[in-house]
Protein backbone atom coordinates (compact mmCIF):
# COMPACT_ATOMS: atom_id res chain seq x y z
CA UNK A 1 0.00 0.00 0.00
CA UNK A 2 1.36 3.42 -0.83
CA UNK A 3 1.20 6.45 0.85
CA UNK A 4 0.95 8.51 -2.41
CA UNK A 5 -1.69 10.08 -2.88
CA UNK A 6 -3.44 8.95 -6.22
CA UNK A 7 -1.31 5.81 -6.40
CA UNK A 8 -4.44 3.52 -7.21
CA UNK A 9 -5.75 3.80 -10.62
CA UNK A 10 -9.18 3.40 -11.85
CA UNK A 11 -9.30 -0.29 -12.28
CA UNK A 12 -8.26 -0.93 -8.93
CA UNK A 13 -10.89 1.73 -7.13
CA UNK A 14 -13.47 -0.17 -9.23
CA UNK A 15 -12.45 -3.42 -7.50
CA UNK A 16 -12.00 -2.01 -4.04
CA UNK A 17 -15.50 -0.54 -4.76
CA UNK A 18 -17.29 -3.89 -5.13
CA UNK A 19 -15.33 -5.74 -2.56
CA UNK A 20 -16.98 -3.07 -0.63
CA UNK A 21 -20.13 -2.84 -1.95
CA UNK A 22 -20.35 -7.12 -1.52
CA UNK A 23 -18.81 -6.60 2.00
CA UNK A 24 -21.58 -4.06 3.10
CA UNK A 25 -24.62 -6.52 1.45
CA UNK A 26 -22.76 -9.50 3.28
CA UNK A 27 -23.19 -7.55 6.60
CA UNK A 28 -26.42 -6.15 5.54
CA UNK A 29 -27.43 -10.01 5.16
CA UNK A 30 -26.12 -11.23 8.55
CA UNK A 31 -27.88 -8.58 10.19
CA UNK A 32 -31.14 -9.61 8.68
CA UNK A 33 -30.17 -13.48 9.21
CA UNK A 34 -29.79 -12.51 13.15
CA UNK A 35 -32.97 -10.76 13.42
CA UNK A 36 -34.96 -13.39 11.99
CA UNK A 37 -33.41 -16.39 13.77
CA UNK A 38 -34.42 -14.31 16.85
CA UNK A 39 -38.06 -14.12 15.73
CA UNK A 40 -37.82 -17.67 14.82
CA UNK A 41 -36.59 -18.68 18.33
CA UNK A 42 -39.16 -16.34 20.29
CA UNK A 43 -41.73 -18.26 17.89
CA UNK A 44 -39.97 -21.50 18.84
CA UNK A 45 -40.30 -20.84 22.63
CA UNK A 46 -43.37 -19.41 22.43
CA UNK A 47 -44.81 -22.33 21.06
CA UNK A 48 -43.11 -24.75 23.77
CA UNK A 49 -44.68 -22.63 26.20
CA UNK A 50 -48.42 -23.44 25.06
CA UNK A 51 -47.97 -26.99 24.65
CA UNK A 52 -49.78 -28.40 27.45
CA UNK A 53 -48.45 -30.35 29.88
CA UNK A 54 -49.01 -34.06 28.80
CA UNK A 55 -49.54 -35.55 32.08
CA UNK A 56 -51.89 -32.82 33.34
CA UNK A 57 -55.19 -34.38 34.94
CA UNK A 58 -57.12 -32.49 31.25
CA UNK A 59 -54.93 -34.53 29.15
CA UNK A 60 -55.63 -37.76 30.90
CA UNK A 61 -59.34 -37.58 30.85
CA UNK A 62 -59.14 -36.62 27.00
CA UNK A 63 -57.92 -40.07 27.11
CA UNK A 64 -54.63 -38.54 24.88
CA UNK A 65 -52.18 -36.18 24.65
CA UNK A 66 -53.39 -32.70 23.76
CA UNK A 67 -53.07 -30.34 20.70
CA UNK A 68 -50.88 -27.91 20.78
CA UNK A 69 -51.76 -24.52 20.18
CA UNK A 70 -51.44 -23.18 16.90
CA UNK A 71 -48.28 -19.90 16.61
CA UNK A 72 -49.78 -16.66 16.86
CA UNK A 73 -51.12 -14.88 14.05
CA UNK A 74 -48.70 -12.10 15.23
CA UNK A 75 -45.63 -13.69 15.64
CA UNK A 76 -45.81 -14.89 11.95
CA UNK A 77 -46.80 -12.10 10.44
CA UNK A 78 -43.92 -10.20 12.28
CA UNK A 79 -41.18 -12.72 11.00
CA UNK A 80 -42.96 -12.60 7.57
CA UNK A 81 -42.56 -8.56 7.92
CA UNK A 82 -38.69 -8.69 8.61
CA UNK A 83 -38.54 -10.97 6.23
CA UNK A 84 -40.69 -8.76 3.36
CA UNK A 85 -39.51 -5.52 4.78
CA UNK A 86 -35.40 -7.64 3.58
CA UNK A 87 -36.22 -9.25 0.67
CA UNK A 88 -38.16 -5.53 -0.75
CA UNK A 89 -34.68 -2.94 0.02
CA UNK A 90 -32.67 -5.82 -1.74
CA UNK A 91 -34.91 -5.70 -4.71
CA UNK A 92 -34.50 -2.11 -4.41
CA UNK A 93 -30.75 -1.69 -3.60
CA UNK A 94 -30.23 -4.08 -7.03
CA UNK A 95 -32.95 -2.29 -9.06
CA UNK A 96 -35.14 -4.78 -9.19
CA UNK A 97 -33.09 -7.10 -11.21
CA UNK A 98 -33.83 -10.81 -9.44
CA UNK A 99 -31.03 -12.86 -11.35
CA UNK A 100 -27.27 -12.70 -12.33
CA UNK A 101 -24.12 -11.97 -10.52
CA UNK A 102 -25.27 -8.62 -9.02
CA UNK A 103 -29.27 -9.55 -8.97
CA UNK A 104 -31.34 -9.95 -5.47
CA UNK A 105 -30.84 -13.55 -5.56
CA UNK A 106 -27.53 -13.30 -5.28
CA UNK A 107 -27.40 -10.95 -2.95
CA UNK A 108 -29.20 -12.64 -0.73
CA UNK A 109 -27.25 -15.93 -1.18
CA UNK A 110 -30.50 -17.56 -3.04
CA UNK A 111 -31.42 -18.92 -5.96
CA UNK A 112 -33.28 -17.38 -8.26
CA UNK A 113 -36.44 -19.58 -8.40
CA UNK A 114 -36.29 -19.47 -4.64
CA UNK A 115 -36.20 -15.61 -4.42
CA UNK A 116 -39.62 -15.32 -7.09
CA UNK A 117 -41.24 -17.69 -5.07
CA UNK A 118 -40.49 -15.93 -2.06
CA UNK A 119 -41.67 -12.62 -3.64
CA UNK A 120 -44.88 -14.24 -4.92
CA UNK A 121 -45.02 -15.76 -1.45
CA UNK A 122 -44.75 -12.76 0.37
CA UNK A 123 -46.99 -10.45 -2.31
CA UNK A 124 -43.50 -8.64 -3.59
CA UNK A 125 -44.20 -7.11 -6.74
CA UNK A 126 -42.17 -3.81 -8.25
CA UNK A 127 -45.41 -2.08 -7.51
CA UNK A 128 -45.63 -3.01 -3.59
Amino acid sequence: MSLKEASFDEEDARLLEQCSNQIAIAVDNALAYREIEAVKNKLAQEKVERVPNRNSTAARAAGGPPVPKQQSDVSLSTLESIERDHIFRVLEEARWVVAGPGGAAARLGIKRTTLQAKMRKLGISRRS
